[in-house]
C-alpha cells in the first residue's frame, strides 16, 4: 500500500452502515458538519448505503449515494479503490479487501491498524487526519527545520509572497504552528500593507508604502539579521502606526527562523536578505475573489475577473515577469483552496 498522506487524497467515500447504527438525530447534526467541512476543503463525498432516508442529502453538503454492498460496489468499480480515494468504513471485510487493493481505509475498530489502515475513535479525529492544510505546513516546517539543522547558528529568512489580499495569513499561522510544533523559535514580519501593486508607481520606492518604511524594513530587520546580528525593537516606530506588521516588542535572534509575507516580496531590494522563497499560487479567478472578498465557491460576474485583469492582476503579472520571480522560487503552494492549501512538489 502506498504510503499515506492527505494531500494525494481527492475523494472519501463512507460506508454509513458500518458505523451509524447508533446514531442519534445529534449525531446526524455533528456529521454534516463534518461533511461540511471536507466539501470546503474540497473533497468529492459519497456515502454508501442501502435505504437512502428521503432527503438526508439534499442540499449542502454535497454527498452523491452510492446503493449496494460495499464489497459488490469496489467490484463492479474499481475506480473507488484507486490511489487518492479513502474510505471509512468499520466492516472489517470490507477493510481487508480495500487492504488487498492497496486503498486507504481508516475505521473506529480495532481491526483497522491491523489491516493497514488508519484508526480514529471519534469522527473529529477526521478532520486532523485529512487536514491539507496543516499536512503541507507540516511538510514544508520539516523541510525549513532540516535547513536549519545544517546551520543552526546562522539566520534563516523564508519569504512568502503572493498577490495582493490572496490571504497569506492563512498559511503562515499554520507554518508557525507548525514550526513552533518541532521547537523550532520563529519570529514574523507581516508586509503585506507596506508593500503592494497599489505602490507600483511610487517614484522613490517602488511597490513601497513609503522611503521610511521601505528603509526600516530593510535596514532596521532584514539587513542586520542576515549579517547573524540578534534584532530586538523595543517598541513600535510611529511610521508603522496603525499597521499591523508584527508584535512589538519584536525578537529575531540568529538561532531562529524568520518568517517574512507580502504581496511583491521578491523584488531585487531582498535578494541577499531572503534565504528561501515561497510562492502561492493562484488563478485570476480565485485571486479576484479574494481581492473583492467574493465567495469564490460560487459563480460571480465574469466582470470582476476583467477587472482585475486590467488592474491589479496586470501589474502582478508584470512584476512576476520583470523580476523572474518563477526562477527564483524554492516552493510554490497552491492556494486555489483557502481551506485546503497544498504544498507542490
Amino acid at each position: 500500500m502506498p504510503a499515506f498522506h492527505p494531500n494525494r487524497v481527492h475523494t472519501i467515500v463512507f460506508d454509513l452502515p458500518s458505523f451509524v447504527r447508533d446514531f442519534r438525530k445529534e449525531d446526524w447534526g455533528g456529521f454534516r458538519e463534518i461533511l461540511t467541512i471536507f466539501e470546503q476543503r474540497g473533497f468529492r463525498l459519497y456515502a454508501v448505503e442501502s435505504d437512502v432516508p428521503e432527503g438526508r442529502w439534499s442540499g449542502s453538503p454535497q454527498v452523491a449515494y452510492l446503493s449496494g454492498p460495499p464489497q459488490e460496489l469496489i467490484q463492479a468499480n474499481p475506480a473507488l479503490s484507486n490511489e487518492g480515494v479513502f474510505w471509512v468504513t468499520s466492516h472489517p471485510v470490507t477493510q481487508a479487501q480495500l487492504a488487498e487493493q492497496n486503498c486507504w481505509f481508516a475505521g473506529d475498530n480495532s481491526e483497522s491498524e491491523v489491516a493497514d489502515g488508519l484508526h480514529f475513535q471519534h469522527f473529529a479525529d477526521l478532520l486532523e487526519i485529512l487536514h491539507p492544510s496543516r499536512a503541507s505546513a507540516h511538510d514544508l516546517a520539516h523541510l525549513l527545520v532540516e535547513v536549519k539543522r545544517h546551520s543552526p547558528q546562522l539566520p534563516l529568512t523564508i519569504g512568502v509572497g503572493g498577490p495582493d489580499d490572496c490571504g497569506h495569513a492563512f498559511v503562515i499561522a499554520e507554518l508557525m504552528e507548525a514550526l513552533e510544533e518541532l521547537g523550532q523559535l520563529v519570529s514574523g514580519l507581516d508586509l503585506t500593507e507596506l508593500l503592494g501593486m497599489e505602490f507600483e508607481a511610487q517614484s522613490e520606492a517602488r511597490y513601497w508604502k513609503s522611503l521610511q518604511i521601505r528603509s526600516w524594513v530593510l535596514e532596521e530587520v532584514l539587513r542586520p539579521y542576515s549579517t547573524g546580528k540578534q534584532v530586538v525593537i523595543e517598541s513600535e516606530p510611529g511610521l508603522l502606526e496603525s499597521l499591523e506588521v508584527t508584535i512589538f516588542p519584536f525578537f529575531a535572534p540568529p538561532e531562529g527562523i524568520l518568517l517574512a509575507w507580502g504581496g511583491p516580496l521578491f523584488l531585487p531590494d531582498f535578494e541577499q536578505l531572503i534565504d528561501l522563497r515561497v510562492h502561492l499560487d493562484l488563478s485570476p479567478r480565485t485571486a479576484t475573489a479574494r481581492l473583492f472578498e467574493i465567495d469564490e465557491r460560487e459563480e460571480f460576474d465574469q466582470s470582476f475577473i476583467e477587472t482585475y485583469q486590467q488592474r491589479e492582476g496586470r501589474l502582478y503579472q508584470n512584476y512576476l515577469a520583470e523580476f523572474d520571480v518563477e526562477s527564483q522560487l524554492d516552493y510554490r503552494i497552491d492556494f486555489e483552496n483557502l481551506n485546503a492549501f497544498r504544498l507542490k512538489p
